[in-house]
């Protein structure tokens, strides 16, 4: 049995001395919900009410000072997501849309020639992600050793994260994601060939997914993987980011764009925490700087959850590597989540704000849904969720009523 396993059951272990207890826990076992069905469950709440809340600020809500936005369809594809259509339509014609890796277009831009528009296509492939992403966490929590409790809490946590209206817009995340988690069930799973592809797709979606090469090159050495494997499958996983940067080069000259451009997107690079500490004293000192109309309540509602996903972040990253000595199945987590934590220490956004999009990034860690899966579900329901459930209908109002500051 797993660290994580004994961790986090909540219920004594049953065996067959337990008579007719272990015969009703066999019962319980076998009408429980398969993954896939439990997954699409959730998936289609969130999804729902993350519709009708946009639908509420679309139609009903006054408009921020970036909006109004044209109707429900563009308020679910908005900000970032514009930018996701345009290369999707037009390719990379502006430099700052260099910033965006290309599957996610590729795909939408595939997609659309059958459904005949951007938008839908966008939704379908991120709506259709998140669940595979929720079954993904799903399953890497039970390889983890965890309980049918754990695992729903994990999967709460992922679908009701104060910044989970992400996964319900046009953005890349929920297809990252859910190729991410995949990648790390089959590094555990020892299925090299599976895990070459979905890592190719991380690595291919977002910035970020490169990492996940370590990961992979690490999982391989552990697992004694002949020698040959051990070359081919991080080089299959890493060839898409080798690709756009071909591409970057043959068409613009520029193999790094993606990089280079990150100044038209208002971020920089600090020291570790160097961010942090101006984002503290600019709160209390109330002097924010930021380009554009923003106004302060969003401001400090950006600076406030940011922060936070970027504290749960490293404590996530820092417990499952804590975990990595005792159980060498973590290390995967770990190493990803340790790397990019430090990424996200390193860089922000104009001003010297908090880490650079801190709360995407501490969703892209599965760590921090492993560390949330360790809480016992009534507390988590108690005290977590409901925190969970204000701030990401909160942050779904912002982003679908021109409130939006990022």
């Amino acid at each position: 049995m797993s660290i994580l396993s004994q961790n986090l059951s909540n219920d004594s272990d049953a065996s067959p001395t337990d008579g007719d207890k272990y015969k009703s826990d066999v019962v319980i076992s076998k009408k429980q919900l398969p993954n896939y069905i439990l997954s699409a469950m959730l998936s289609v709440t969130r999804i729902g009410v993350g519709v009708g809340v946009s639908a509420i600020a679309v139609y009903l809500i006054p408009s921020g000072p970036y909006g109004p936005l044209k109707n429900l369809s563009y308020a679910l594809t908005a900000w970032d997501g514009g930018w996701y259509r345009y290369v999707a339509m037009a390719g990379y014609g502006f430099p700052n849309s260099r910033a965006l890796f290309p599957i996610y277009p590729i795909l939408m831009h595939l997609l659309a020639l059958v459904v005949r528009n951007y938008v839908v296509s966008a939704e379908i492939i991120s709506w259709v992600s998140l669940a595979f992403a929720t079954n993904g966490i799903i399953v890497l929590i039970e390889k983890l050793g965890g309980n049918r409790k754990s695992t729903i809490v994990a999967a709460l946590s992922l679908l009701w994260f104060p910044e989970s209206v992400f996964f319900t817009a046009g953005y890349a995340e929920s297809f990252y994601l859910a190729c991410l988690l995949w990648t790390i069930i089959y590094i555990i799973e020892k299925r090299w060939c599976l895990t070459a592809i979905t890592g190719f797709f991380a690595v291919g979606t977002r910035p970020e997914g490169a990492i996940i090469v370590v990961a992979i090159f690490v999982g391989l050495i552990i697992a004694k993987a002949p020698w040959y494997k051990i070359l081919i499958i991080p080089t299959i996983a890493g060839s898409s980011l080798v690709a756009y940067m071909t591409y970057l080069w043959v068409k613009y000259k520029q193999p790094l764009a993606f990089v280079t451009v990150q100044s038209y997107w208002d971020r920089k690079t600090t020291w570790p925490l160097g961010a942090e500490f101006s984002s503290m004293y600019r709160m209390l000192t109330r002097t924010l700087v930021w380009p554009g109309k923003a106004d302060a309540f969003n401001a400090y509602s950006l600076y406030l959850t940011d922060d936070f996903g970027a504290f749960l972040a490293t404590l996530a990253a820092a417990y499952c590597i804590y975990l990595t000595f005792k159980d060498r199945v973590y290390l995967p987590i770990a190493i990803f989540g340790g790397i990019i934590i430090f990424v996200a220490y390193t860089s922000a956004p104009y001003g010297g704000v908090s880490p650079d999009v801190a709360g995407r990034i501490a969703m892209c860690v599965p760590a921090v849904y492993v560390l949330l899966s360790k809480i016992k579900i009534k507390y988590f329901l108690i005290f977590v969720l409901p925190i969970f459930l204000v701030s990401s209908i909160a942050w779904q109002v912002a982003f679908s009523s021109g409130r939006w500051i990022t």
